[in-house]
């Protein structure tokens, strides 16, 4: 997933190599690299963002899965407002 190298963390309907790829933060705290939800509805998806959603109110938490996601590092210090600066692969 092209998100994932860049360090965007993904919501994702979990189908296919989606389920594969894309370990929920919440069933699996920790290792998780993005949400997903299986049932097609709008009431999971919106679950879904919901819970990313609080994943980013806890900035250590969101950090460890974007980290998580990125293939390459990321520095722990903001660069400027809000942004983190991104370096190439390790």
């Amino acid at each position: 997933m092209y998100s994932l190298r860049y360090g965007a963390v993904p919501v994702v309907r979990k189908t296919g190599g989606l389920a594969d790829t894309v370990t929920d933060d919440d069933a699996s705290p920790g290792e998780g690299v993005g949400f997903s939800f299986e049932p097609y509805t709008p009431a999971a998806l919106v679950d879904a963002m919901k819970r990313a959603v609080r994943a980013f109110q806890d900035k250590a938490r969101w950090l460890r899965i974007v980290r998580s996601a990125c293939p390459g590092t990321i520095r722990g210090t903001p660069r400027a407002a809000g942004t983190w600066s991104f370096t190439g692969p390790p």
